[in-house]
């Protein structure tokens, strides 16, 4: 049997952030049961011949921030997989949460389900910053998140640490690494620089005030800069490379993240997911309307169908 990976898309977020240019649908969209019925619709529209020729390595829900819909939800589409694909018995199933929205009555719907790997949407420890890049943040967040992990006695936890920030510098990214490793306890850490994307909020606000860009304090800083500064300090607390700008203790590295970079073949599962499988690559559609009313039909919500040559 072949590797394989699953990736869930999960387009619903709390949050509508000012560099994200991705389609994302707030929680409280009146579609969002309609998309989860749809995306069960899409999971048992597979051929039974991917159960008999591919097992599965690792499922990644990502998106959106899967972690703010409701467990039980998780729990069904992670069922109506294991029922439509081999799953192998030491596969990752990792799920994205955002800080403070993980609670004692969620965590162990998801740790009977398999789930075994957090990332959290950490950012910034800034409150600041939270607020002014629509992040949103509460003052106590990982205080009411951290304890879960500690009464579930649970340790494969990512944080995504943002860098190239607004008015970052070298003090508080020091500031940052220090509360992730030595007060939270990181065993992974995934670096994402700040990207200008051409449809974000954060490029419309630097079209409007350009000045932030032209001023001798750099309202953005070097995002190489801050990298190097950042993986001195990981690596002198024994935290590998294992990948670009991915940094984990020993044992801790994620493994969809090593199977992407090995080309394993992928099922995009979701609007806007993408996938490489049978020697075909394809996305679903980005319309959730088009999405909702045809999950269950290849053909009707695949584009840029390019066969591998």
């Amino acid at each position: 049997m072949k590797n394989l990976r699953l990736y869930i898309n999960i387009p619903y977020c709390t949050n509508r952030c000012i560099f994200c240019d991705i389609n994302n649908h707030l929680i409280d969209d009146d579609q969002r049961e309609a998309f989860y019925k749809a995306i069960i619709k899409e999971i048992k529209s597979f051929d039974e011949n991917y159960k008999y020729d591919y097992e599965v390595k690792s499922i990644y829900f990502g998106g959106g921030v899967p972690g703010s819909i409701r467990p039980n939800v998780i729990e069904e589409i992670l069922s109506d997989i294991k029922e439509q694909f081999t799953i192998s018995s030491d596969a990752e199933i990792s799920l994205k949460i955002l800080p403070g929205k993980l609670n004692d009555n969620y965590f162990p719907v998801y740790l009977d389900n398999g789930i075994n790997r957090i990332s959290i949407d950490y950012l910034t420890n800034s409150y600041f910053l939270h607020n002014f890049l629509g992040h949103k943040k509460t003052d106590n967040a990982m205080d009411r998140t951290l304890p879960v992990f500690l009464n579930h006695h649970f340790e494969n936890v990512n944080f995504d640490l943002g860098i190239g920030l607004p008015g970052q510098n070298e003090a508080n990214l020091d500031e940052e690494v220090h509360t992730l490793c030595d007060f939270h306890g990181a065993k992974e850490i995934t670096l994402h620089p700040l990207r200008i994307e051409d449809n974000s909020g954060i490029k419309k606000l630097y079209d409007e005030h350009p000045e932030y860009l032209n001023n001798l304090n750099r309202f953005l800083p070097d995002i190489e800069k801050a990298y190097k500064y950042v993986k001195e300090k990981l690596e002198a607390r024994e935290y590998i490379e294992y990948l670009p700008y991915c940094f984990g203790l020993k044992g801790f590295e994620c493994l969809d993240y090593k199977l992407r970079k090995n080309n394993t073949e992928v099922i995009g599962i979701g609007p806007n997911a993408y996938s490489c499988i049978d020697g075909v690559t394809y996305s679903n559609t980005s319309d959730l309307n088009i999405y909702l009313e045809n999950s269950d039909n290849f053909r009707l919500i695949a584009t840029d169908i390019k066969t591998i040559q």
